[in-house]
């Protein structure tokens, strides 16, 4: 997979992908930037390639994996030094890391290299500070270096310790760090020895290099004196100034860095050839002239001052120069003597323009990320345009913007937000049409509208522009989603043209503002087509319950109008019985018996219809009462003992609770309890068995009276088990046809429960029956009696049996 480099790390031009600290991935700037191929670098490890071939000091390694990041030398295949910032990145747990390289060579080290280059032919190296680490040498230099450090590829990279074993606590290394410490140039001499018969002598002469005030590398020029040794001819006092004059002139004859030489009276008394090429005069036009006289352009006070500073002070002094006829800018430093005072400058221009346009940049950055964070957030962002629209006018230097939005309903633009222009301007422009004015075209083609140098048009489009003042103008149509949404402009007074940045930065504030409002308003579209929504919904809802209403109260009506022929009926067959009924016959009773059954059985229907709409209408309240949960659930049981025996079903009741008064409504709780004894026992088999217990426990986060009616028969699927409350749910047709019923008994049951602050629960599992238990609290009815209601009278409860037992098959 190609890997790309993360923005916040796009300063980084090439990197190395590792896995494992295996290199596995390289980008092609890295590639350039050392000369090697893919092939060399590929499946080796990083440390191999870091401090092999790219020749990185072991320390800043370390450091690199230790802190993150350091700036070493680095060097290419053909043994070129290269400055750079390494940044390490481990990418969370795993074992993947990424080294980003950025160069940091800048134009000074490429000077500096350059004037190595040019003194090819001299013994001469550069070396960095503090490390003192080789960066280049002519291949005179190296011939005087030990074996086999005298080979480039032994020597480059490394410190001056490596190369000369014996440097350390040498004079050679003190004469460096004098050098260094102090910035003047120093003499060493050195010995080689060859053989016996062969030794070598040189003087060395360590020359400091500044940069921002410090010393950085080191030229040392190495000058063979071997025969005037061997021959006992020391070089004279004179002989050996002027040589040491002389090569100081070649260096700076041939250094890329402006350098004079200012006598007491401030006139020139050396100009090197840059100097020369930065102040615009040949040397000799120069040489012996008073600074002023030649370079008028100077600001004596700010330059004078320096000068004065330096010579009063006798410290050397550093300051940036700025020359506005080329917009270029210096670094210089002032070392003064007693005799005069050096200057030497170097060119910071590029390096100016680069720190400025990063500050831009981020400057840009900063305000893109306010108002893109802002619009985001704001509900109203049209009222906040004209105050981020201000930051976005003063950094573009310009003195006029306007923001136009555009009404749907009169097919116009209309003026939201303006700055920079009066009050009779703004009332004229309140409203425009498409095509009108350079913001109505933007809006009608769609397309950004700029006009630059408007004073010097003679278009009659831009009459007004130029009335107002305007030199330059940019209109930018706010697009989203194919849709136009309305305009932003900004005008200048000050300048005749943008620069691309501008307009860059102009579409992207434009594109923000398109999205922000396009984003509001599709949300209050939402919004109101929610709101229509959720007033569908509510008439939808508002409609359903009135026709639930009429049909609970046709339901009711019905179940009533059923009651009274099933009254006449009941008494019918009694009077029948009480009157004639020794006098019937068997086939006359057993037409009485089943006309009584089924009387029964829609009784039963009525009723629950009754109570369910009740219950959906909240008319249907309890009866409280304090009643002994154990003796009326031993007695309902036994009532229905009879029903049980017809099927050889043995019917069982268990407790361990000899007494357990609770609050209750008793007829309610004898419908429940009838109803779960009903189909455990209509659905369990001949032979098997019913077993009813009562017990206390905690559930549902309170202490709760149990009861569980658990019977033997075929068991309910478990993918029915969530349906088996619902109304008018049957488990199975072949249920139906054994025992008779409709489906409501269970819900009916399962709604009572809960008005009587209960909960019912089922368990059942294929082959094994079914258990359905009925929790409810252990709470008394506060009254005066103390004392539990009696039970019902027994014949009120064989009736009431019998009308829920009237289902099963005589």
């Amino acid at each position: 997979m190609k890997y790309r480099i993360p923005e916040k790390y796009s300063g980084f031009h090439s990197f190395l992908t590792c896995q494992s600290s295996v290199i596995t991935g390289i980008n092609k700037g890295f590639l350039r930037q050392t000369g090697y191929s893919e092939s060399e670098i590929i499946n080796r490890h990083i440390d191999d390639v870091l401090t092999g071939l790219l020749r990185i000091q072991h320390h800043k390694v370390q450091k690199v994996k230790a802190k993150g990041m350091a700036e070493c030398f680095l060097f290419t295949k053909a043994l070129q030094p290269r400055k750079v910032c390494i940044r390490l990145v481990n990418e969370g747990d795993s074992d993947r890391s990424v080294y980003y390289f950025i160069d940091k060579s800048g134009s000074c080290l490429n000077d500096y290299l350059l004037t190595l280059k040019q003194l090819n032919d001299t013994a001469c190296a550069l070396y960095a500070v503090p490390e003192l680490i080789l960066l280049k040498a002519s291949p005179k230099y190296l011939g005087y270096l030990p074996e086999p450090a005298n080979k480039a590829e032994y020597s480059i990279g490394k410190s001056v310790g490596n190369i000369f074993p014996d440097f350390k606590g040498s004079a050679q290394e003190l004469v460096w760090n004098r050098a260094i410490g102090s910035g003047k140039i120093k003499h060493v001499k050195n010995r080689r020895k060859f053989s016996e018969n062969q030794v070598t002598y040189w003087e060395s002469c360590v020359i400091p290099v500044f940069k921002n005030r410090k010393v950085r590398y080191i030229y040392e020029v190495i000058t063979d004196v071997t025969d005037r040794d061997k021959n006992n001819q020391p070089m004279t006092g004179q002989a050996q100034l002027t040589k040491v004059k002389q090569l100081k002139l070649d260096i700076l004859e041939s250094i890329r860095v402006g350098f004079v030489i200012l006598d007491q009276d401030w006139r020139f008394a050396y100009v090197n050839p840059q100097a020369a090429h930065y102040l615009g005069l040949k040397p000799d036009k120069l040489v012996g002239r008073l600074i002023w006289d030649c370079l008028e352009w100077l600001d004596k006070t700010e330059v004078g001052g320096y000068l004065r500073q330096a010579q009063m002070e006798c410290r050397p002094i550093s300051f940036e120069f700025h020359y506005p006829d080329t917009d270029q800018y210096f670094n210089c430093s002032i070392y003064p003597a007693t005799s005069g005072m050096a200057i030497y400058w170097v060119e910071t221009t590029k390096h100016k323009h680069t720190e400025r346009e990063a500050i831009r940049n981020k400057k840009k950055a900063d305000i893109l990320y306010e108002m893109a964070g802002k619009l985001h957030a704001s509900n109203m962002p049209l009222r906040i345009i004209k105050k981020l629209c201000l930051k976005i006018t003063d950094f573009l230097g310009c003195q006029l913007f306007i923001n136009y939005i555009v009404d749907e309903k009169r097919k116009k633009l209309r003026m939201n937000a303006c700055w920079g222009l009066d009050d009779q301007m703004r009332k004229e422009l309140e409203w425009i049409d498409y095509g009108h004015t350079l913001c109505g075209c933007a809006a009608r083609d769609r397309t950004r509208v700029v006009v630059e140098n408007i004073q010097h048009s003679t278009d009659t489009e831009t009459e007004w522009y130029r009335t107002a003042g305007i030199r330059a103008f940019a209109s930018h149509p706010l697009v989203e989603k194919d849709r136009v949404v309305g305009t932003l402009a900004f005008g200048s007074r000050t300048k005749d043209t943008f620069s691309r940045d501008d307009l860059a930065l102009m579409k992207a504030v434009a594109d923000l503002t398109a999205t922000a409002i396009n984003r509001v308003r599709t949300e209050r579209r939402m919004k109101e087509q929610h709101q229509l929504m959720l007033e569908a919904e509510r008439e939808r809802i508002a409609a359903l319950k009135r026709y639930i209403k009429m049909k609970d109260e046709f339901l009711s009506i019905i179940s009533h109008e059923f009651k009274t022929p099933l009254a006449v009926i009941f008494s019918a067959i009694q009077t029948m019985e009480h009157t004639c009924g020794d006098e019937l016959s068997e086939k006359a009773k057993s037409f009485i018996s089943k006309i009584r059954q089924n009387s029964l059985r829609q009784l039963r229907l009525v009723n629950n219809l009754l109570d369910i709409t009740r219950l959906n209408s909240g008319w249907l309240i309890p009866n409280w009462s304090n009643v002994d949960i154990v003796r009326l659930t031993r007695a309902i049981t036994q009532s229905v003992e009879v029903y049980a025996r017809q099927k050889n079903i043995a019917l069982t009741f268990q407790s361990r609770l000899k007494q357990r008064v609770i609050q209750m409504d008793q007829e309610k709780y004898e419908r429940i309890l009838l109803n779960l004894l009903s189909n455990a026992i209509k659905f369990t088999p001949e032979g098997k068995s019913v077993t009813v217990r009562v017990y206390m426990t905690k559930k549902f986060g309170s202490r709760m009276v149990g009861i569980e009616v658990k019977d033997e028969g075929m068991g309910i699927p478990r993918e029915k088990m969530d349906a088996i409350f619902e109304r008018f749910f049957q488990v199975d047709s072949s249920f139906t046809r054994q025992a008779e019923g409709i489906g409501i008994g269970l819900c009916l049951a399962q709604k009572f429960t809960e008005s009587l602050g209960g909960r019912m629960t089922a368990k059942s599992k294929v082959g094994q029956g079914s258990s359905f238990s009925v929790f409810f609290p252990d709470t008394k009815k506060e009254c005066s009696d103390a004392g539990p209601e009696n039970v019902q009278q027994d014949y009120k409860l064989l009736l009431t049996a019998s009308v829920e037992f009237s289902d099963m098959v005589s």
